[in-house]
C-alpha cells in the first residue's frame, strides 16, 4: 500500500520562503515609493482645496465690496459642515491665514492626515508625522496671504508653495 503525502517537505518549504524573499526584495521598495507618491498627491489635493476655498472667500468679498480693504476685515460666511455662521479674517479679499481657511476646508480631503494649521502664525498645513515645513524633509503646503489689492501695479494674490521633499 502506498502512503499519501500529507503536506510539504522541509525542502519545499525552504524553497518557497527563498522565492518569497527574493520577490519581496524587488517589490517592497516599490510599495514604499507608492506611499510617498500617495502623500504627494494628497498634498496637491489639499493645496487645490485651499485655493478653491480662498477663491470663494474672494468672490464673497468682491460682492460685498471689501476686496480692497487692507484688513484684517471680518467676513461672515457659513460653515459647510454644520451650517453655522463663521467669521473669517480677510486681507485684500483673501483669507489672512490658514486658521481662516480651516473652517471651510476641514474634512475636505484631510482624512485626519494633516496637522492643520500647524504654525504659530497659521501659514501652513503639514502632513502628520513629518518634519515642519521649511525643513529639508517637509511635506505640506505653505500659505502666504495677499500683500496688496488686486488692481495694478502691485496686485498680489495669495501664494501656495508645495513642500514635498519629505513625503
Amino acid at each position: 500500500m502506498k502512503r499519501q503525502q500529507a503536506g510539504f517537505t522541509l525542502w519545499e518549504f525552504i524553497i518557497v520562503i527563498i522565492i518569497f524573499g527574493i520577490i519581496m526584495v524587488y517589490v517592497a521598495p516599490k510599495l514604499f515609493m507608492w506611499q510617498g507618491t500617495a502623500r504627494v498627491m494628497k498634498v496637491k489635493e489639499v493645496e487645490s482645496v485651499m485655493r478653491t476655498a480662498n477663491l470663494g472667500i474672494y468672490a464673497r468679498a468682491v460682492l460685498l465690496g471689501i476686496d480692497h480693504e487692507q484688513g484684517p476685515v471680518s467676513l461672515n460666511m457659513t460653515d459647510p459642515d454644520t451650517g453655522n455662521p463663521i467669521s473669517i479674517n480677510i486681507r485684500y479679499g483673501y483669507a489672512e491665514s490658514t486658521y481662516d481657511l480651516y473652517p471651510l476646508i476641514d474634512g475636505v480631503g484631510m482624512d485626519g492626515d494633516f496637522n492643520f494649521p500647524f504654525w504659530a502664525d497659521g501659514m501652513g498645513v503639514r502632513y502628520a508625522n513629518t518634519s515642519p515645513l521649511g525643513g529639508p524633509d517637509s511635506c505640506g503646503v505653505e500659505y502666504a496671504p495677499s500683500q496688496g489689492p488686486m488692481f495694478p501695479p502691485n496686485g498680489m494674490i495669495p501664494t501656495y508653495t508645495l513642500r514635498v521633499e519629505g513625503c
